[in-house]
Parts: structure tokens; C-alpha cells; sequence
């Protein structure tokens, strides 16, 4: 039964797919158009069977033409393209403006960038938003005029391309991602050169995340086949049956913690950055950190931690003993020894002067505490 009823689904999906006998036209490989409807064509160029009907008069140097053909289905990157309309400005000879509804599926930015061959040259909200932040006086202020035109995208999903001509490609996302709206025209020169510091400062935060990484590049330590990769990392079976007997022979008295079960998860894994952050932050003697490198015969210098990161876990851990979070103690702490002065700083101070009420604050994780430095 199961058999006869796909059979019958998969001969109706023919059967439909077969009675739609419209041309289709696809708008891939031709940039800035729709089915081979682009800026800057004749209207006289426009053959069978792309026409443009119902041309209206829209204001005394502009007119709008609906395009239309019962036998003609435009395709738009897989989705189907059930609404177009052009503008042509006066003497209404040549299409100034694309607009386009869509529906069945949404684009996205790199299969524009891929077929348009306009990679680099296309911006989403979040790399927008980003390049603000990075470079807020001058991308803001054209990221502003740019607003007030509603020239930017605004949803998750929207994007826009600009190409050296000014040919402007502005794609809104409606909910539900499978409609949306496109429009093309060309850009006014004054908002081409605002987009233009936009992706200057796009390129610029993108080389300095380069810089950035390679800078900080975590190393990586070869970790010996012995029993740390077995019993030891954090994704095998064996993982914290042998932790209690290594951190007594460690020298934690009371057996492990979560930081030191971090810390050899860290190590077993080859992050050694991170392992060594543990002890360089005083979250980890540098003689238990030595003795389990030596345990796995992995070879790592580590760094005796300032005073001052001694003090910040002695604080954490003196506030988390008295009641408050560990979240809520640590970022605490960072207050009471980096900005003691401040209104989080007094209120560590009153909790390790035995303060309860300082200490239920705390444990409520205040904005005051929030470390933000």
C-alpha cells in the first residue's frame, strides 16, 4: 500500500511539474537582471517573449511598466519570480529600475557574490555592524546617511551589491525566508562613495583579524600516545575515573576540582595556551601543573602568576566560600583587586568582612560586578 501510494505522489509531482509548460528564464550568469531584463537595456531590445506591459506615467520623469507573459515563468536563483516591474525615466528609452518578488526559496549573499562574480562586493547586516564597531567615526557616519536613504539591510537574512557602475543590488528578506523582495537601480554617486568607505572599513577589519590571529595563534603541543589521550581527554570513556587518584598525587588534598579537571582536558587535547592560562591566573599550582606534565611526558614551560592573579583567586575563592556563584565570585573578585574603589569593589571588601548581605549581592550576580575591563 505504502509502494502504490508513493508511486502515485511521484507520477502527480510529474504530471504538474510536466503541465507547466512556460518558458523558463533564468537570471544566473546575467548580473544585476532577471530573466534578461537588465539596467541600462532599450525598451525596443526587449524581444519575445520578455514584454513589458501596462506602462504608466509614475510621476512627470518617470514611468513604471509591469512585466508580464502568461507563458513565460522567470526563474531567480531557483526561486520563482511571480512579480516584476521596471521604471524607465524620461524620455523613458532605457530600464532604470528592477524591482522583484519572489517566492519558493531565499537567495543568499554567496550565490550572488559566486554567479555575479561580485566577491567582496556585498554586505550583510553583520558585517555592517561590524565594521561600525571597528571603525565607528567614519564608517558610522556614512553607515548613517546611508539609513536615512534606507539604503542599508535591515533583517538576518538581507544583503546588498554594489558594482564599479553604481549598479546597486538590495535583497529584503520577508518572514518565513521563502518570499522576499529585490531591488536593482543604479546608485546615486553620493551613496556609491558612502558604501565605498563601508567596505573600506570592512576590508580593514578583516585584515586586522588576520593580524590579530596570527598573533595569538594558539600553540599546539604534540601529545604523546600514552594513557592522557586514552583515559584522560574529555571525549573518551575513560574520562575522570583516573582524575581523583591524579590530582591527590597532584597535591589537591581534596581531590580534584573543575579547574584542574580543565586544565588536564586542556593539556590531553594539545591546547596548550589554555593549559598554561590555568596556572598564569594562579587557577592551578605550577608545581601540581609540572608534575602532571611530567605524569604524560609532555614537555611545556609554564609561568609563575603575578601577585596581583594570586590575589584575584584567593578573593574568588574566599567570596565562592562564603556563598556567592562561581561566576558571581569571579568576576567579583576582579573588582575587589583590579577597581577597589568601585561600588563592586566595596561591596567584595563588606563580604570578606564577614558581610552576608554583601554576599547575597553578590550571588545575585549584579551589573555592578559585571566585569567589563
Amino acid at each position: 500500500m505504502k509502494l502504490v501510494k508513493t508511486f502515485l505522489m511521484v507520477m502527480m509531482a510529474f504530471f504538474v511539474s510536466a503541465c507547466d509548460s512556460r518558458l523558463k528564464l533564468f537570471s544566473d550568469n546575467l548580473s544585476f537582471s532577471v530573466g534578461g531584463i537588465q539596467l541600462g537595456v532599450s525598451k525596443e531590445s526587449l524581444k519575445s517573449p520578455v514584454e513589458l506591459i501596462g506602462c504608466t506615467a509614475e510621476t512627470t520623469d518617470k514611468a513604471k511598466c509591469y512585466v508580464g507573459d502568461a507563458n513565460v515563468r522567470y526563474d531567480f536563483f531557483g526561486a520563482n519570480a511571480h512579480f516584476i516591474e521596471v521604471k524607465l525615466h524620461a524620455p523613458y528609452k532605457s530600464i532604470e529600475e528592477i524591482y522583484i518578488a519572489i517566492k519558493g526559496r531565499a537567495i543568499t549573499k554567496g550565490e550572488i557574490e559566486e554567479k555575479w562574480n561580485l566577491k567582496g562586493r556585498c554586505l550583510d547586516r553583520h558585517e555592517i555592524d561590524a565594521s561600525q564597531k571597528f571603525d565607528t567615526e567614519t564608517s558610522g557616519y556614512f553607515l548613517r546617511a546611508l539609513d536615512e536613504f534606507n539604503l542599508l539591510p535591515s533583517g538576518g537574512g538581507d544583503f546588498i551589491c554594489l558594482s564599479d557602475k553604481n549598479e546597486f543590488f538590495k535583497y529584503s528578506q520577508y518572514t518565513g525566508k521563502t518570499e522576499g523582495s529585490i531591488d536593482i537601480y543604479y546608485l546615486k554617486d553620493v551613496f556609491a562613495t558612502n558604501y565605498r568607505y563601508v567596505f573600506q572599513s570592512k576590508r580593514a577589519l578583516e585584515k586586522s583579524n588576520e593580524e590579530v590571529a596570527k598573533v595569538f595563534a594558539k600553540p599546539v603541543i604534540q601529545i604523546p600516545k600514552n594513557e592522557c589521550g586514552e583515559k584522560y581527554a574529555p571525549n573518551s570513556q575513560a574520562h575522570g575515573q583516573s582524575m581523583e587518584k591524579l590530582a591527590i598525587d597532584a597535591g589537591y588534598e581534596n581531590g580534584v576540582d573543575r579547574y584542574f579537571l580543565a586544565f588536564v582536558s586542556e593539556l590531553c587535547t594539545g591546547a596548550a595556551e589554555d593549559a598554561m592560562q590555568y596556572v598564569s591566573n594562579a587557577q592551578i599550582p605550577i608545581k601540581s601543573a609540572q608534575f602532571v606534565a611530567r605524569y604524560f611526558g609532555i614537555q611545556i614551560e609554564f609561568e609563575e602568576p603575578s601577585a596581583q592573579s594570586r590575589l584575584i583567586e584567593k578573593t574568588r575563592q574566599d567570596l565562592a566560600n562564603l556563598g556567592a556563584c562561581q561566576a558571581c565570585a569571579g568576576n567579583a573578585a576582579m573588582y575587589g583587586v583590579m577597581r577597589p574603589n568601585s561600588e563592586c569593589g566595596s561591596l567584595v571588601k563588606s563580604a570578606l568582612n564577614g558581610d552576608m548581605d554583601a554576599v547575597r549581592k553578590i550571588d545575585k550576580f549584579p551589573a555592578i560586578c559585571e566585569w567589563k575591563f
